[in-house]
Order: structure tokens, then C-alpha cells, then sequence
């Protein structure tokens, strides 16, 4: 478990505390969260709330199921089901309600709080994290309890590692061959950029199940790291010449060729991958960075263009897009993918920096300090933080 019973129960009183007072002074002046509930519903609610004080969630989820479908899938009964999704510890569930919830009620900030618990909860640190730092974009005055979730967030993430590593060597002091606890210690030690223990790791879980890919991938991406490119490539190749029709790792070789700068080999891959599919989106970015390599932004556009025809949602290829744009001088149309992208997500905070660019490249000053300024505010560590505070002084000098 990624968090112990009291670590879950100092988040439940925490949350607590926050939830009550956004009822209190958030919801209850928000017209647009009002619910008018009938007195038939109401007790059936009440019934649900009653059966989980008695812990019985199953029960409270199927009341609560019926709830929804008789009322015409009603949004503040589907909230509801999924706190109590949450409370069973079906978290993927509660967040696909809470999603369901936020895109039809935007302004139903408990949802919001909610949704960040149960990513929290399911283990997802990082996401909670961006779901909380959101919440601050998006409603200001409820910003001190949003960074005091961040607070309680980070204590957790590191007390709840703290626990995952302890239990995860106690399982390798009993068995020195469990694979799957070796591979887990490693990722661990990555994190922590610990590269050599991360090597040492994978390399043992390798050792005794050799033919599982996602060792192979992470103890190649490790070497890479440490900036060992031929070895790193090695082990992969390997991979690759017994299982070559294996996608994924296809896919990182390429992306390996392309981070140690070995463009011809990734990009054979990339189009060997696309011509056996031709909507495979990593491939299709891959060869869009292989153009930016050599100057060739027209054609780099087309592989984001068809990335995004394909999945319209990836950000991270919308965010390429707007600098190839930059870069052609065609300010209008990047400013627009990167709003596209706030649009998709608030919490992609690259993006400001981003329009920033764009808006200086235009001339507009007012408008790139704007963004300059929000962006320090979400990444106050940037390497190039001097920079940035230097050309937003000087516009007000």
C-alpha cells in the first residue's frame, strides 16, 4: 500500500476540515452548484450516507447507482457516488465520476478537491499535486486550502516512499530473486537520480527474469542517463533482435538512437513502426523531433498536424507544435495552440513560458510579461528565472 491507515486517516481529517469549509463558504454561495433535491431523493441519500457511517460501501455504491440513473444521471448524485467509489478504494472509478462531474458542473470546486484525493490516495503523487496547483488557477479564493493540500501532499508522498522502500528490501531480504521488488527499488532510485543503485537494481531483476521488456527499457534508460549511449543502445538491440515485432521496444531503441543523436537509425525505426501503423503517435513525434534536428520545421509541423488528428488531447505534441510556429515566424497561430493547451490543461505550466515567447516575438510586451510573471509564480526554480525577472523589470523602468 502505497500509505499506511494512519497516514490515510490524517488525510481523511485533513480533508475533512477543507471540505467543510468549502460547503460552508464556497458552495453555498455558488448559484451555479445549487441542487434541488426532492424529499423522496433525499432520503434515499440519506439512506447511502447511512450505510457508509456503518462502513457498508458496496451497498451505499449500488443506492447510489439507482439514485443516478432515476434522476437522470444527476450531477450531484454522480459526485457523490463517487466519494463513496473513493471510500471502497475504487479510485480509477471515483476520478472517471469526478471527471464526468467537473465537465458538465466546471464550478463544482468540491469535485475538484475530490478528484485530487483519490489520485492522491491511489498513489498518483504527481497528479494530485497539478490537480491541487489547478485549483489555484482556477478559484484564487480557495487557494490557501489548495496549498495547504500541496503541504499535506508532499509529507505523504515522501513518508508514503519512505514506507514502499522499507517494505519493498524486506521483501528482497526474504527472497534475493523477487524480480518484481528489485525492478520497484530501482524506478525508486531514479527518481532520486541514484543512478548507479537504479543500474545495480535493474540489472538484477534482469538477471533472473531476462526476457521482460520493461526491465530491459528501464535498465537502457538508466545507462542513458549516466550517459553510457553504447551500452544503453546494446541491450535494446538485443531486445530488439529477439522480439522484433515488439512495439515497445521498438519504439525506445528509436528514442534511444535519437536522445544519443544516432538520427538515421531512429528514424528507420520510427518509419518501420508507422508503416506497420501509421497512427502510432510516439513514432510520429519521434520523426517530428528528428526533422527539428536537422532545420526542418515545415515538414516537423506535418508529424504534430497528424499526431494531433490523431489524438487531439497530447500535449505535449500541441506544445512542439506552438514553438514550431514560433520558429516560422507564425505568432497568431502558436499563441492559439497554447491556449488550446490551458484550455486541456492548467496545470501544463511550460506553456506560459511558452506565450510569453510567442507574445515578445509579436512585440507585445504587456502580454509576455503577463505570462512571464504566471509562469515564475508556477515554476519559481527555473534556471532561467534572472532572465525572465530582468525583462519584466525592465518593462516597467
Amino acid at each position: 500500500m502505497f500509505v499506511n491507515i494512519c497516514l490515510i486517516a490524517g488525510i481523511a481529517i485533513f480533508v475533512y476540515g477543507v471540505y467543510s469549509y468549502i460547503y460552508k463558504y464556497v458552495i453555498h454561495k455558488d448559484s451555479a452548484t445549487a441542487v434541488d433535491i426532492s424529499d423522496e431523493d433525499m432520503k434515499t441519500l440519506s439512506k447511502a450516507y447511512k450505510l457508509c457511517e456503518e462502513h457498508n460501501y458496496q451497498e451505499a455504491e449500488n443506492v447510489l447507482k439507482e439514485l443516478v440513473s432515476s434522476t437522470g444521471n444527476n450531477v450531484y448524485f454522480r459526485h457523490e457516488l463517487g466519494v463513496v467509489l473513493g471510500l471502497e478504494r475504487k479510485f480509477d472509478q471515483a476520478i472517471e465520476c469526478f471527471d464526468s462531474v467537473i465537465n458538465e458542473s466546471p464550478n463544482m470546486i468540491l469535485a475538484y478537491f475530490n478528484r485530487g484525493q483519490a489520485k492522491l490516495l491511489a498513489g498518483r503523487f504527481g497528479d494530485a499535486r497539478r490537480e491541487y496547483m489547478g485549483i489555484k488557477l482556477l478559484f484564487p479564493h480557495v487557494s490557501k486550502q489548495a496549498d495547504s493540500a500541496v503541504e499535506i501532499l508532499e509529507r505523504v508522498a515522501k513518508e508514503g516512499e519512505r514506507q514502499i522502500k522499507n517494505q519493498l528490501e524486506k521483501r528482497v531480504e526474504i527472497n534475493q530473486k523477487d524480480a518484481h521488488a528489485l525492478f520497484s527499488l530501482g524506478q525508486l532510485a531514479l527518481k532520486e537520480k541514484e543512478y548507479d543503485k537504479a543500474e545495480q537494481y535493474f540489472s538484477q531483476a534482469l538477471s533472473y527474469e531476462p526476457n521482460v521488456e520493461g526491465y530491459q527499457i528501464a535498465l537502457s534508460n538508466t545507462l542513458l542517463e549516466k550517459g553510457e549511449y553504447k551500452q544503453a543502445a546494446l541491450i535494446l538491440e538485443q531486445a530488439h533482435n529477439e522480439k522484433p515485432d515488439n512495439q515497445q521496444i521498438s519504439i525506445a531503441l528509436a528514442y534511444n538512437y535519437l536522445k544519443s543523436n544516432q538520427f538515421e537509425k531512429a528514424k528507420k525505426i520510427f518509419s518501420d513502426v508507422i508503416g506497420k501503423n501509421p497512427n502510432q503517435v510516439d513514432s510520429l513525434i519521434g520523426l517530428g523531433l528528428i526533422e527539428l534536428t536537422h532545420d526542418k520545421t515545415d515538414s516537423a509541423i506535418g508529424f504534430f498536424q497528424k499526431t494531433l488528428s490523431v489524438n487531439h488531447k497530447n500535449i505535449f505534441a500541441r506544445n512542439i507544435l506552438g514553438t514550431c510556429y514560433i520558429t516560422i515566424g507564425n505568432y497568431d497561430a502558436a499563441i492559439n495552440e497554447f491556449n488550446t493547451i490551458i484550455e486541456q490543461d492548467k496545470t501544463f505550466f511550460a506553456v506560459y513560458r511558452n506565450l510569453g515567447d510567442a507574445y515578445l516575438r509579436k512585440t507585445d510586451y504587456e502580454k509576455a510579461v503577463e505570462y512571464y510573471k504566471k509562469y515564475l509564480e508556477y515554476v519559481p526554480d527555473d534556471p532561467n528565472k534572472k532572465a525572465l525577472e530582468q525583462f519584466i523589470q525592465s518593462y516597467y523602468m
